[in-house]
This record gives structure tokens, sequence and C-alpha cells, in this order.
């Protein structure tokens, strides 16, 4: 078997659908223009402030026992 010439459309003689070609650019254009910024994460609170200089952070919990488990009083229990 005799190897094929690359070529910028493939391999010599195979050709990349056009279709293939419109719809991945559209992809690529819909995903990217969801992205109107690229720094990511994003904090829009600018929560990571509010932390750092009152050195307090609300956290939520819900019951997933063995890992959390909500006793009749006290702190949330489970898993260490």
């Amino acid at each position: 078997m005799t190897p094929r010439k690359a070529t910028l459309q493939g391999g010599e003689g195979v050709e990349i659908p056009s279709d293939f070609i419109t719809s991945t650019l559209l992809a690529a254009q819909s995903l990217l223009s969801a992205c109107d910024d690229l720094r990511f994460p994003r904090d829009v609170g600018e929560t990571l402030k509010a932390v750092l200089s009152e050195q307090k952070m609300t956290v939520a919990v819900s019951g997933n026992p063995p890992w959390v488990i909500f006793a009749d009083s006290g702190p949330p229990q489970g898993r260490h």
C-alpha cells in the first residue's frame, strides 16, 4: 500500500465536506459569542473580596447520609 500525499484538505483524493466545515464554524461562533469575557470563573458580586476582608463565609449544606447528617441540635455531622 502506498501512502497518500498530505494536503490541506486531508489525504490526496479525500475532501472534507463543506457542510461539516460550515456546521463546525457555526458551532464555534455560537460558543464564542456566549463568552463576552474570557476571565473565568467570574465573581460578579466580588464575593472573594468580601470573604477576605470579613474573614467570614456563609456555607449551605443539604442532607446526604452518611456524608452529611442533621442531628436534632448542633451542627451537621458526617464523615470526615
